[in-house]
């Protein structure tokens, strides 16, 4: 039952990450860039990449006024069990001690102001788990701000 209950919040996180990137993108898809071999693919990679370490590094340093700022006011989390709001999501990562991370596998997608990631997370710390993340962020006139994100740990 629980493996069952871990596989539908995975497919959740995955389909969540899927339509928060169409909900917000008003474009023709055709406008995507989602070539790997061009520059800017390699660019949206790499946005992505500090964006990730960022939020990660903002967790590890328990800098909660920073991490509070980067995550949006409208932001929707899910996690195993319930879908979670900026307030919740900042006292659940309150609540852990992160050593290390690393990001592994990191895809990439960017339409206009709509950035969405997933990738592998490897962690060392207390009160935390590797898994494989989904994340979708938005630039606003503050920056980019994360809007969603899902995490779903790896099974042992």
């Amino acid at each position: 039952m629980n493996l069952i209950k871990k596989s539908i919040c995975k497919m959740m996180g995955i389909i969540i990450g899927i339509l928060s990137f169409f909900a917000l993108c008003s474009g023709n898809a055709s406008e995507i860039k989602c070539h790997h071999n061009d520059q800017s693919s390699k660019n949206t990679e790499e946005l992505a990449l500090r964006l990730e370490t960022k939020f990660w590094t903002l967790v590890q340093t328990h800098e909660t006024e920073k991490l509070h700022r980067l995550i949006s006011s409208i932001f929707q989390g899910l996690n195993l069990t319930d879908v979670i709001n900026r307030d919740q999501q900042v006292a659940e990562l309150t609540n852990t001690t992160l050593f290390s991370f690393k990001i592994e596998n990191l895809i990439a997608k960017r339409h206009k102001d709509v950035l969405v990631t997933s990738y592998t997370l490897f962690i060392l710390g207390i009160n935390l788990a590797n898994g494989e993340n989904v994340s979708t962020w938005q630039k606003t006139k503050d920056g980019w701000k994360l809007i969603s994100h899902s995490f779903i740990p790896l099974q042992p």
